[in-house]
């Protein structure tokens, strides 16, 4: 799969029973360059995968912190959401910003920040979500420390609480409690906490009813366009009786028309059966009087040939006579010549 390299400085939190996501940290000391990207490890076949992003991402980091919260959408199913704040740039700077990353979709949002929060984004700043609701969850960020102009790192020792709210797909900060809002002892600090999450659960509460005075007002709002609508579909089903009405006239034409159409097409087979008769008719006719015509011709040149030979015989006896004729007159030549001998 997509295993991430050898890093230090990274966060690795679980998502889940079977999964975990690693972000950010350096491979390498030399140049302290931090790595890009998110990796999920799928722990039940120790399988990693890069996880696709869309849109902007968080310049990279180390030395950052991350926690995961789980919301639930309005469809009421769960989905987890990567924080992660602070941290340190290829450049050496410390970063003062807030990202979230869904999950599910891979898609960074920027957190807007309040001058409240900014001074809290310490290096090293631990961050634990203590509380998450639908729409809200609260994180306890405590400790870090900030480089002092005289270059010396500065301890801070000091515990802020924020609560985040998601509005229309948007990540916002409502409220930052630090140390002096928190008060001195332990136990009074836990009411002030239980006291502040009254009032933001309140504040909360306040919103809803807004947002259902605003839902209730669109349901009206609604019942209006569906009254129209339903004058549309009422206008439309008229007019769509009118054209199945239309439709039915149109097929009957159709029908009328294929009738006639059939019964053409059947005169046409009846006159195209009679013209074949006539034309077996016509052809017999006409080879019976081309066999009439051969038989007069055979008896034509019988004749001929009866008549060239009656030809031939004359021709013979003329020629014989002719003979005869010849022998004739020499028998009486030779008669003159003995005459005329004795006289």
């Amino acid at each position: 799969g997509d295993q991430p390299p050898p890093c230090d400085e990274f966060t690795f939190n679980q998502l889940d029973p079977t999964h975990a996501i690693l972000y950010g940290g350096y491979e390498d000391c030399s140049d302290l360059r931090p790595l890009q990207g998110a990796f999920i490890l799928d722990m039940s076949s120790w399988h990693w995968r890069k996880l696709k992003i869309t849109g902007n991402e968080p310049e990279a980091r180390w030395g950052h912190v991350a926690c995961v919260v789980s919301i639930r959408s309005p469809c009421g199913e769960e989905y987890p959401l990567l924080v992660i704040m602070g941290g340190t740039n290829s450049e050496g700077e410390d970063l003062k910003d807030m990202w979230i990353l869904d999950i599910n979709c891979g898609i960074w949002s920027e957190i807007p920040l309040s001058k409240e929060i900014i001074p809290c984004l310490n290096i090293g700043v631990s961050a634990n979500v203590i509380s998450s609701g639908p729409a809200s969850f609260q994180i306890l960020l405590y400790g870090g420390h900030s480089v002092s102009p005289r270059g010396k790192n500065e301890y801070e020792g000091k515990t802020t609480l924020v609560h985040f709210e998601m509005k229309d797909g948007i990540c916002h900060i409502t409220s930052v409690i630090a140390d002096d809002q928190l008060g001195g002892s332990e136990r009074l600090r836990d009411e002030k906490l239980r006291v502040r999450a009254a009032e933001i659960k309140v504040s909360s509460l306040e919103r809803k009813v807004v947002k259902w005075e605003e839902q209730a007002v669109s349901a009206e709002e609604n019942g209006r366009m569906a009254e129209e609508f339903k004058i549309q579909v009422r206008e439309k089903e008229e007019s769509l009786q009118q054209l199945k009405q239309k439709q039915k006239e149109l097929e009957q034409k159709i029908q009328e028309g294929k009738v006639k159409m059939d019964d053409a097409l059947q005169e046409a087979e009846e006159r195209e059966r009679e013209l074949e008769q006539k034309l077996e008719i016509k052809v017999r006719e006409v080879e019976e009087s081309l066999q009439q015509t051969k038989q007069r011709e055979r008896e034509l040149e019988q004749e001929i040939q009866e008549e060239r030979n009656a030809k031939d015989t004359v021709d013979a006896a003329l020629q014989e006579a002719k003979e005869r004729e010849g022998v004739l007159e020499q028998k009486l030549q030779e008669e003159q010549n003995a005459k005329e001998k004795v006289e």
